[in-house]
């Protein structure tokens, strides 16, 4: 019950730092993130407490994460192979997800 009366706190505290990190939000629901530095780009998804990026650069990915978690505890699952419901396949090889 605490955990979920603090969950919008916790929403709006990280949304406001994701906007002065400089992400902008894509579309209505508030979820999704992009981030543009020069040509490389971040994408972030939320849902409650749980995230998932997508990157054209692995620098700007591992810079993100080193300042996200300078104000939140992170925790790495690894590469993505479950989220929200969906089984995720990769094929690095083919580029095919």
């Amino acid at each position: 019950h605490q955990l979920v009366s603090e969950q919008p706190v916790f929403y709006e505290n990280l949304e406001h730092w994701m906007l002065e990190y400089g992400f902008q939000l894509i579309g209505p629901d508030g979820v999704m993130f992009r981030l543009d530095s020069g040509n490389e780009h971040l994408i972030v998804s939320l849902y409650v407490d749980d995230g998932v990026c997508t990157t054209t650069s692995e620098a700007l990915y591992r810079q993100f994460l080193a300042d996200l978690s300078k104000k939140y505890t992170l925790s790495d699952s690894g590469a993505l192979s479950y989220y929200l419901g969906v089984a995720i396949d990769h094929d690095r090889k083919s580029g095919v997800s």
